[in-house]
């Protein structure tokens, strides 16, 4: 696609990552008369790739990444890159709830694929302190996985009189 190409340009022409965060705002008011709010993903990857940038940053600026992002979601309303840039940058912020509210939707959409969904969703919903919704997303998740071992013991700890947080210390370690 064309931001692909914009990318390429950028890195052959060794931006910084401030010079590309630049260079694509000067390329999004060039493009704004002809984007199509709604329905013009090229136009979001734009605001995405501003995102990426912002999230690059030294240091990270989040609170312009959201709004890149929401900017994007807005020419690209069910867009699951977007909507999985948001979950990260919520998650980076540690707004574990909101970050939680976005693997919700990408668990609804099967976006990236349904197994990293839900399990996007389990980590969201524990780290925020959402045991039951944990519970059910890697319940989900296990009617898709039954084999994984460690989503197993996160439920197992989750229906347990132990402390749910041990179920949060296993997701961490890497299961």
């Amino acid at each position: 696609n064309s931001v692909t190409q914009i990318r390429s340009g950028m890195a052959l022409q060794g931006l910084t990552v401030e010079e590309g965060k630049a260079e694509t705002r000067r390329l999004i008011a060039q493009l704004a008369p002809y984007a199509h709010p709604g329905n013009d993903v090229e136009y979001a990857r734009l605001f995405q790739l501003l995102a990426n940038g912002h999230l690059k940053s030294t240091p990270l600026d989040l609170e312009a990444a959201r709004l890149s992002l929401e900017k994007a979601l807005s020419y690209a309303p069910d867009d699951g890159s977007v909507m999985l840039r948001l979950m990260e940058a919520e998650f980076l912020g540690q707004n574990f709830g909101t970050a939680y509210g976005w693997a919700e939707r990408l668990v609804v959409q099967d976006f990236p694929n349904p197994l990293k969904a839900r399990r996007a969703a389990v980590h969201c919903a524990l780290e925020a302190g959402k045991w039951a919704a944990a519970e059910q997303q890697a319940k989900a998740y296990l009617e898709l996985a039954p084999e994984d071992r460690s989503i197993r013991e996160v439920v197992r700890l989750l229906r347990s009189e132990e402390d749910p947080r041990l179920a949060l210390r296993l997701f961490r370690s890497g299961n």
